[in-house]
């Protein structure tokens, strides 16, 4: 057996920086995106399945949701015996309709095993029906930052054209502000490229390293969510870059981010105005950003240093 194997069924970027941080194997099988979601989550369990049952991992830590995954991540330390699993909870493992049904079996499953959450609310609904409930942010670590030789000035939407996302919104606020550039990641519908107006640019998807271009050449992120007690990977991105942050007005989020943040409702004023804001006192929330990250990474450091310890216990 090996230490280690972090498992995801999505390149995610907090799944790789985990994986790297405490030199687990980052594993991702093939993605099945052309194939019936049926079969995909078979597909995708039975290459998971023969990919611990070859490496043998003693520690496996996971991401959730899709349930699948953690229903093999558990068959497997039932098969084994005394494989200790990491759940790494997402929000919408709690309150995402297409998840949300599994959320008390997974928890049953996951009882004498490790629970991560990004935040203080998800730990309290998982309360005591966890043994081992841990928060943990993403991992927090100085990006490139811009080179100051900005040619054109955006703001930059990093989106998945998910339920949670204000996109009708957004739509109304671009061109409510057409003096603003805006740049929309992710593969958009055509009926929202449809509607978008001249000021509007959809990148599609990026490689990583263009991504990171992107985000820190950009005079803002936006960071919008509609579901409580979720973060959001941009907002850690716009953090470690030191790029202006506009988010969600969202309990979380304000309690994370405190003043180096803007944040805004999801109507089409409020988010125009709010983005006009963001671009005016960018200055002055780069100063806060740059000090908010110096103190989350210190607050990090005994979290990181629990995980590191559990999973190289067996050496």
């Amino acid at each position: 057996m090996v230490n280690g194997s972090f498992v995801s069924w999505t390149d995610h970027g907090r799944s790789r920086d985990i994986a790297e941080e405490v030199d687990l194997f980052n594993y991702v099988p093939g993605s099945g995106k052309k194939l019936p979601l049926p079969i995909k989550y078979c597909v995708l369990s039975w290459k998971t399945w023969r990919f611990l049952r070859t490496r043998r991992p003693q520690y496996v830590f996971f991401l959730q949701p899709p349930a699948p995954l953690l229903v093999t991540a558990y068959a497997y330390s039932v098969a084994t015996g005394g494989v200790t699993l990491l759940g790494d909870l997402h929000s919408g493992f709690f309150n995402d309709r297409k998840w949300s049904w599994f959320t008390n079996i997974g928890l049953r499953l996951l009882r004498r095993h490790h629970v991560f959450v990004t935040n203080e609310p998800l730990a309290e609904q998982v309360g005591s029906r966890v043994d081992n409930v841990h928060v943990l942010h993403d991992v927090l670590r100085p990006s490139a930052r811009s080179s100051g030789q900005v040619k054109e000035p955006y703001i930059l939407l990093p989106l998945s054209y998910a339920a949670d996302e204000p996109l009708e919104s957004i739509m109304e606020a671009a061109r409510a502000t057409p003096e603003v550039n805006w740049k929309l990641t992710g593969r958009a519908p055509a009926s929202l490229r449809a509607r978008a107006g001249q000021n509007v640019e959809f990148t599609g998807f990026i490689a990583n390293n263009e991504y990171e271009e992107l985000l820190k050449e950009a005079s803002a992120v936006l960071a919008l969510t509609s579901r409580a007690d979720t973060m959001q990977r941009a907002g850690y991105e716009a953090l470690c870059a030191n790029v202006p942050l506009l988010a969600s007005d969202q309990v979380v989020l304000r309690q994370f981010f405190g003043d180096a943040a803007i944040y805004t409702d999801h109507d089409a004023g409020s988010l125009a105005g709010a983005v006009k804001q963001t671009l005016d006192q960018g200055d002055e929330l780069r100063l806060k950003s740059e000090a908010l990250l110096e103190l989350r990474m210190s607050e990090q450091i005994a979290t990181l240093d629990q995980l590191r310890t559990l999973v190289n216990a067996a050496n």
